[in-house]
């Protein structure tokens, strides 16, 4: 490692671009090192994988972003076009040295030391979520034997954390990244959008079967026999009195009134007549009389004697 920025050399560095591998760096582990050594490379790669230099090739963008510049893998290897760092190959050639169970030990050692280099973060979102590779550095194992047993287009490659042997292509691909998550997000836009227009339109058939169905005819209100007193309506002729009597299903509100309201009696003194006159006697019972208003009414008026000469 350099006392200025980190270093780190690669056994091998593959480029093939017409095949969708711009750059993979290749490490191959003889299996002479310890497990912690060998995974110790991986802190290292990505210690180099943070440095920055300033953009050369953009003068004006170095002005804007002063003091972040771009990564320096970039100016040395073309982008991978995809997340994260660019991706690490470890071929794994024990020889006579490890038996095929010593060797998945090891590789399963390695991948777990390895783990917070290539598993990335995971970022939720309500019931989904993805994982972001921005950070992280794809992690390949294979064996000398199967490359040479089956060749590189094979299924030979083991992604850490893919848990199954792949092609490159599909070893090299983040199938639960952020791109992933937006197809899935589009997908359940769409159905929901389907959904939703499948019940617009069926709330609108319902609508217009409603509107095509015949009415139900309005049943006439049932005619009332009228009034036994006034012959009138038994009711709907303004606004009922509220003090007349609880209807009766003979006379309406105004009748009942009249017959709930008492009379008094013509032919008996009033009680003020009975103050002033006495109790007793033809005077005093004609005073009460004349005291009644049909009295004054009907009283017999007094006769006057004519003269011939005038009145006397």
């Amino acid at each position: 490692m350099s006392r200025t920025r980190p270093s780190v050399r690669a056994d091998a560095v593959l480029r093939a671009p017409e095949a969708g591998l711009p750059v993979l760096l290749v490490e191959v582990d003889r299996c002479t090192e310890a497990d912690d050594v060998l995974a110790a490379k991986f802190a290292r790669y990505r210690e180099f994988f943070h440095v920055r230099v300033k953009d050369h090739a953009n003068p004006a963008a170095h002005a804007i972003h002063a003091g972040q510049g771009v990564p320096l893998w970039q100016s040395m290897y073309p982008p991978t076009g995809r997340d994260g760092c660019p991706p690490i190959l470890v071929v794994f050639d024990p020889g006579t040295r490890l038996g095929e169970q010593a060797l998945k030990n090891r590789m399963n050692r390695v991948l777990d030391l390895t783990r917070e280099h290539w598993a990335g973060r995971h970022v939720r979102y309500s019931e989904d979520g993805y994982v972001d590779y921005s950070d992280a550095i794809p992690v390949l194992f294979t064996t000398l034997a199967r490359i040479q047993d089956s060749g590189p287009p094979a299924a030979v490659w083991w992604r850490c954390g893919h848990r199954r042997w792949e092609t490159l292509t599909d070893a090299l691909d983040n199938p639960n990244d952020a791109d992933a998550w937006h197809r899935r997000d589009d997908a359940r836009r769409v159905e929901r959008e389907r959904q939703e227009a499948q019940e617009k339109e069926r709330r609108a058939a319902q609508a217009r079967e409603g509107w095509d169905r015949p009415g139900v005819p309005v049943q006439p209100e049932p005619v009332l026999p009228p009034c036994v007193t006034c012959g009138g309506p038994l009711r709907g002729m303004g606004v009922d009195d509220p003090s007349a009597p609880p209807p009766d299903g003979r006379d309406c509100a105004s009748c009942r009134s009249v017959v709930a309201t008492p009379r008094r009696d013509c032919s008996k003194p009033s009680s003020a007549a009975r103050a002033r006159a006495p109790h007793s006697g033809l005077s005093g019972r004609k005073r009460g009389l004349r005291s009644c208003p049909m009295w004054s009414r009907h009283r017999p008026r007094a006769r006057r004697h004519c003269h011939p000469n005038g009145p006397t």
